[in-house]
């Protein structure tokens, strides 16, 4: 359920003695530890639900195993006292459900009684979360692809520890992915990146490189005129400097257009100095930020300023310790989706290896080249959100969670926990981001 757990979905293909092994993530550590083994209902019997009359299916708290969520079935549940909790102490119920290569699927979860959070885990370990789904707090969603056969896990938990109250949770879609809708418009940037900060203590390599390369690369496969890419790296890139871009950008978009905010640099997480009611960040009072040049961009401050892009479609990518806790904040308006390099609590990694900043930059900037065709999964000549995404995924999978620790620099404690988080918001799972070429 944290940050510092380990899961895993696993079907046995034979009968037998099966073996587990526990370690840790780092060489030498040491402590207590909980192992929890919970049987799925993969066969589809109704083991842990019951049938209201007009055959919504309802689970109440407590019971044990994993129901079945099946497709087009709205079923009920609730959070109460003595559910399981996540790391932070959220009530959380889990539902599966099984999938088939290429469904196209949306989860949707609604409930009057408390701020809804939605987390997804399939088969292949690929973590999706949803906050606010179209900037609704009584409303999650995750739109997704099923990248193979097998199980998903549905998790429905609140935003805040501690709520409880009734839900409403279902699946619809089920058919194969199938052509993507054609795309229109221009597509825009804002490409922030710093390496050289002031003083001599607090560089980073090649996060400049990052924003120049992203910046190119959208250029030059992805149709973006020049003039529409505006790079600030290092000194350029000041508070004053990047609120002029954004408006000045914003300014000349239109219906259909595509704006790209790109930061890698610096994260940092700063102190509230009030907590307003019902406020994202209210939890743990404590606000995200970009180190900027001269001073932070707080995720609040982003919002706002984001919001002065009122035509199209955002597309926010974070390559910055912390970049997640940005989704709760910037991700709850419709029309904007985000890419964010870790959780709001664990640092992210440098990828010298792809002489990059980092990770999230560097397979950002490979999907979107035509030197790597593999993002484009259907061959249609663009790359949708579902396809950009899973792309990401499959990086981060490959070199983060396999690599040794002698591969990652600046990752302090959190090595082995770094994961990436996407936000598609209102974005859909098959809206055309980039047509490549």
């Amino acid at each position: 359920g944290g940050d510092r757990d380990a899961f895993l979905i696993f079907e046995p293909e034979v009968s037998g003695p099966h073996h587990i092994t526990a370690t840790s993530s780092k060489a030498g550590e040491t402590g207590s530890y909980t192992v929890l083994i919970t049987s799925l209902d993969l066969r589809g019997e109704d083991t842990a639900e019951d049938s209201a009359a007009d055959g919504t299916a309802m689970r109440t708290s407590g019971e044990g195993g994993t129901p079945t969520l099946r497709l087009d079935q709205s079923v009920e549940g609730a959070l109460a006292e003595g559910d399981p909790t996540l790391e932070n102490g959220e009530f959380r119920d889990s539902w599966l459900f099984r999938a088939s290569k290429g469904q196209s699927l949306h989860f949707e979860v609604s409930s009057t009684d408390f701020d809804t959070y939605m987390v997804l885990v399939d088969s292949e370990e690929n973590v999706l979360q949803n906050d606010d789904l179209d900037g609704a707090r009584d409303r999650s969603g995750i739109d997704w692809t099923a990248p193979s056969d097998g199980p998903v896990l549905v998790v429905v938990t609140s935003y805040r520890k501690g709520e409880t109250g009734n839900y409403r949770l279902v699946a619809t879609g089920g058919g194969a992915a199938g052509e993507t809708a054609s795309i229109s418009g221009r597509v825009y940037g804002v490409f922030l990146g710093i390496s050289d900060y002031p003083g001599t203590d607090n560089d980073l390599p090649l996060c400049d490189r990052d924003a120049v390369h992203l910046q190119r690369v959208l250029v030059e496969h992805a149709g973006m005129e020049p003039e529409d890419g505006l790079v600030l790296i290092n000194r350029e890139a000041r508070i004053d400097a990047v609120r002029k871009a954004v408006r000045d950008v914003a300014g000349r978009m239109q219906d259909g257009d595509l704006f790209v905010f790109f930061y890698s640099g610096h994260g940092a997480r700063v102190k509230r100095t009030e907590l307003v009611p019902h406020d994202p960040d209210g939890h743990d009072a404590l606000d995200e930020a970009l180190v900027l040049y001269d001073e932070p961009l707080l995720d609040d401050d982003l919002d706002t300023l984001l919001a002065s892009v009122d035509h199209g479609t955002v597309l926010v990518i974070l390559d910055s310790c912390f970049s997640g806790g940005f989704s709760k904040d910037v991700i709850s308006r419709p029309n904007r989706m985000g890419l964010f390099s870790s959780h709001e609590d664990v640092t992210s990694a440098t990828a010298a290896k792809f002489k990059a900043g980092g990770y999230l930059a560097a397979f950002a900037a490979e999907a979107v080249s035509s030197e790597s065709d593999i993002a484009d999964e259907n061959g249609d000549g663009l790359i949708d959100a579902a396809e950009l995404s899973q792309y990401i995924y499959e990086g981060y999978r490959n070199e983060l969670v396999r690599a040794k620790s002698s591969d990652y620099l600046d990752v302090g404690d959190n090595l082995g926990y770094q994961q990436l988080i996407v936000d598609r918001g209102g974005v859909g799972v098959k809206q055309p981001l980039f047509r490549v070429r």
